[in-house]
């Protein structure tokens, strides 16, 4: 951070400099630069007004003087939008962007500058949720990257996996995330310590597992959790807890509750406050359902306990759930008082989560 700060100190001196100059500072390419990197440090710096200021100046600069830069400029601008959440701002920013861009490149289906253009956008109508025009943008920005940047064609191929996923259509989601496995294993160089093809992994079998194939979604999130485990992500969590889920819609108790207990280890190995730790409730109620399940009542209550007393810690709707788990558990221990307790607690916990 101090090296951006002392970059701009620089550039905003050359900025002064060049304005005491007798150059037309509407028509100064050199000024215009000056002006670009300085978004570009503040940019770095989270200083986004400021940042989006000084890639207007030069913006208004580049346009007047036909420069195309000014699409790089405009770029910038638009990605100062996304940290203010100001997405759809940013949308309309990169859509002037792909135009230009289009008008000043001759070969537009091997631009890699304007693939990312195309991939930007996507990522902002996937933040608003507008899923079915993300995938237009992402389509378009791989077919790009297919030809000149395999690398950045994955990313754009995962994109399209998470648009489809969200619009629960597996198996063209499953397709794209295929493809994603695929581009990426081809380039680098050594596939057990890459984080983003854990992550390619991982949705893969996101989508097996809403398609009812718990076995091949059991052989994705192993695949994830290995090479997490191997650069010693925390998120590793997740694909056991996934695990934990597959075994768990197999009946396969014992392997479901090794899964989640893994998952719960590696989660309070994070950073996380355990106490108001959303997926740690998550994780610590699946225990208990497995051992209902195996019929070791006792434990799972204990299970459940801690999953409701965070849930409760956070107001989480969850809560509900461990509290109704609770019941069911006491119910089947024949010790009727406890289990009416949390029964009526489940019911005022709905009650209060405005549902009809």
């Amino acid at each position: 951070m101090s090296e951006y700060k002392d970059a701009l100190e620089k550039y905003q001196e050359a900025i002064e400099k060049r304005q005491q100059t007798e150059n037309d500072s509407k028509s100064d390419s050199m000024l215009t630069l000056f002006h670009h990197n300085a978004g570009v440090c503040l940019f770095h710096m989270e200083k986004f007004k400021e940042a989006i200021t000084n890639f207007e100046i030069a913006n208004d600069i580049r346009n007047d003087i036909d420069d195309q830069g000014a699409a790089f400029s405009r770029k910038r601008r638009g990605d100062c939008f996304c940290p203010i959440v100001r997405i759809q701002i940013c949308f309309g920013e990169i859509s002037g962007i792909i135009e230009k861009r289009q008008q000043s490149v001759n070969h537009s289906k091997t631009d890699s500058m304007l693939a990312t253009f195309h991939h930007n956008a996507g990522v902002c109508l996937f933040h608003v949720e507008k899923f079915e025009a993300a995938i237009t943008k992402f389509e378009i920005a791989k077919d790009i990257r297919s030809e000149i940047d395999e690398k950045g064609a994955a990313t754009s191929a995962n994109w399209l996996g998470d648009c489809f996923l969200r619009l629960l259509e597996y198996k063209d989601a499953l397709e794209r995330y295929k493809e994603a496995i695929e581009k990426r294993q081809q380039l680098v160089n050594d596939s057990k310590s890459d984080s983003m093809l854990a992550a390619f992994y991982r949705d893969a079998g996101v989508c097996l597992f809403h398609m009812e194939k718990f076995k091949e979604a059991i052989k994705k999130f192993e695949i994830a959790k290995d090479i997490r485990n191997e650069i010693d992500d925390p998120v590793a969590a997740i694909s056991a807890n996934w695990l934990g889920d597959s075994f768990l819609r197999l009946s396969e108790y014992i392997d479901a509750l090794e899964k989640c207990h893994e998952a719960i280890e590696k989660r309070q190995q994070s950073e996380n406050d355990s106490k108001s730790d959303s997926m740690l409730a998550s994780f610590s109620h699946n225990p208990g359902v497995c051992l209902f399940h195996m019929e070791k009542f006792k434990e799972a209550i204990t299970k459940f306990e801690i999953a409701k007393d965070i849930r409760n810690e956070i107001d989480d709707h969850g809560a509900t759930i461990s509290a109704n788990r609770l019941g069911d558990c006491f119910l089947r221990l024949s010790e009727y008082k406890d289990a009416l307790e949390k029964y009526q607690e489940a019911i005022e916990k709905r009650q209060q989560s405005g549902n009809d």
